[in-house]
């Protein structure tokens, strides 16, 4: 929750058999607190559809404070974490907000270098021949699906915009309280209007761009306000009513610093629904990965420049997965000065959404593969820069999207229970993963932990045979 606004957050537990008389007394103390401090108003923070998996998570047990602007919201926060046990958890809503630096016939297309590098020069850069995404070589495997359903999570997607016209899905904002379905674009800065125009803008049709998955649908999730603040709350909220509403892919061009709690059990309620998360890794060189690319369910995308270096502003850090052409990338955009028109915008910002894109395709490719899946093919298929393997700078490397469909469409769906990839399963995959297993590195879910449910699961998988 924002600071500046006043608000803060609160997770109430389940209270145990033979405590409920402290809980009794923290209630007293509880509604002092309230009343001390101003509080004019309690909130449940978040409304997932899948109420079983919100009690696993916890996300059932959110709540909102809201006091006045100019409330000491962490002095507030440090006597509510006091009081247990009625309060879980308390924390302040992280303010957050954009990560951005201000054969088709489009006749635009060969502006596009991120698609096809000829070695074009880019706004007075010459590029590199080569340094793209091949995503032009991969539509002749499949150029999108309109089932697979792209969320863009930023500041709304314009209504109007004819490379997006006819291709959105009903949308989302939650920059207002409470939400309402009026999710179009920013008329200031036309934010998420750029992203969308870069993973799915309509191509073949004689005018302007051509977007990575021409062929998607789009789902506006408006979580940013009109100059591009965001707050982690509205983030959250956005990614579980998006992964309710049917979305297999979501593009995150936001970043926060702190990464709160509930932010990060709204991605692991995305994740446990099959959703491929891309976010930006940040604009802040030296800085660590912001959340919730730092999160590890999400592919966390730098950028490279039009001769496959790394970009100047690109943050770097282990949870970086890929990266994507993000410098003078030519998008639509939609703004007041400038209604329905192309600009070129540069950042992470703008990578993510390419390799978004590339999911969308993948899945198209194969709709039966999990968003794990997904991941592990992005990051196969991917074009290795920089050090040997995986580095801090560029992930796994470039994305390929011609290599990674190639994958798609060839690979024999792999067995989870085949923990040694031998092709077989035997004993000597129950001996592995135990042995993984007891050093705490079997994270067969992949919800960032080894725990009790990886066990479980490998062994339903094993016994069903796969």
């Amino acid at each position: 929750m924002s600071r500046p606004e006043g608000r803060g957050g609160i997770g109430f537990p389940v209270p145990a058999n033979g405590e409920m008389e402290h809980v009794d007394d923290a209630s007293t103390r509880f509604g002092e607190l309230l009343t001390r401090w101003g509080v004019h108003s309690v909130t449940r923070t978040a409304h997932p559809t899948d109420a079983m998996l919100a009690e696993q998570l916890g996300l059932n047990r959110y709540f909102t404070l809201w006091v006045a602007p100019g409330t000491d919201v962490l002095s507030m926060i440090r006597e509510l974490a006091g009081i247990m046990p009625l309060i879980e958890t308390a924390e302040a809503d992280g303010i957050g907000g954009l990560l951005d630096i201000p054969d088709a016939n489009d006749p635009m297309l060969a502006e596009q270098y991120s698609l096809r590098n000829i070695g074009q020069v880019v706004d007075g850069d010459a590029g590199t021949r080569g340094a793209d995404s091949r995503c032009i070589e991969g539509w002749a495997i499949s150029t999108g699906s309109d089932d697979v359903v792209l969320a863009i999570l930023d500041t709304g997607v314009s209504y109007s915009h004819p490379e997006l016209y006819g291709k959105l899905r009903p949308g989302q904002n939650f920059t207002v309280d409470p939400p309402n379905d009026n999710a179009d674009d920013s008329w200031y800065i036309s934010h998420g209007t750029a992203c969308a125009g870069v993973a799915a803008a309509h191509a073949n049709n004689g005018i302007g761009i051509a977007g990575v998955s021409w062929g998607s649908s789009v789902m506006p999730v408006k979580v940013a306000n009109v100059y591009g603040y965001s707050l982690e709350s509205q983030c959250a909220n956005g990614l579980v009513w998006a992964a309710d509403h049917g979305a297999k892919v979501a593009s995150i061009s936001l970043g926060f610093i702190d990464g709160t709690s509930f932010l990060a059990r709204a991605v692991t309620y995305a994740h446990s629904l099959d959703v491929v998360m891309c976010a930006s890794s940040g604009n802040t060189p030296g800085h660590t990965v912001f959340y919730p690319a730092r999160f590890p369910e999400v592919m966390a995308i730098g950028a490279t420049n039009n001769r496959d270096e790394l970009a100047f502003f690109s943050t770097t850090g282990p949870e970086v997965s890929l990266t994507a052409p993000g410098v003078n990338i030519l998008t639509t955009s939609d703004s007041l000065l400038f209604p329905n028109s192309y600009m070129m915008e540069t950042g992470t910002s703008m990578s993510c959404p390419l390799v978004a894109g590339v999911a969308c395709l993948i899945r198209a490719t194969d709709p039966t593969l999990t968003a794990h899946q997904v991941r592990l093919i992005l990051q196969a298929g991917a074009d290795d820069l920089g050090e040997a393997g995986h580095d801090p700078a560029f992930g796994w490397g470039r994305v390929n999207t011609l290599r990674s469909l190639q994958l798609a469409a060839d690979i024999p769906h792999p067995c989870q229970a085949d923990w040694n990839n031998d092709g077989q399963i035997t004993s000597q995959d129950v001996f592995d993963f135990l042995t993984m297993y007891l050093s705490d590195n079997a994270d067969f879910n992949h919800d960032g932990e080894t725990s009790s449910e990886d066990f479980f699961l490998f062994v339903q998988s094993f016994f069903s045979g796969c």
